[in-house]
């Protein structure tokens, strides 16, 4: 629930972003009621773009993940007991 409030508060609905797909539902639909309906994200796993952001957490598998985790830095790590999960933003090249 952190990670989700905290990609509302950053206003990332239209960014890219890849993740597994319990938090791909999460952001995406209302229902599980984590975020209202004006909230919803838009870009979530879309297969041609390539993420802004990357959201892994420990309790989903990494199989979606094509990206090399190299070209993406830590934004903000949630954890709670043994559970975790991290927002990574693709790293900005120099120009």
């Amino acid at each position: 629930m952190s990670a989700i409030n905290y990609c509302v508060n950053m206003g990332w609905q239209n960014k890219s972003i890849k993740t597994g797909f319990l938090m791909s539902k999460n952001l995406t639909s209302h229902y599980p009621r984590y975020v209202k309906q004006d909230q919803l994200f838009f870009a979530v796993n879309e297969t041609n773009s390539t993420p802004e952001l990357i959201i892994v957490s420990s309790i989903e598998p990494k199989t979606y993940l094509t990206e090399n985790l190299d070209d993406f830095h830590s934004v903000q790590r949630f954890e709670s007991r043994n559970e975790w999960c991290e927002i990574l933003a693709k790293n900005q090249k120099d120009k």
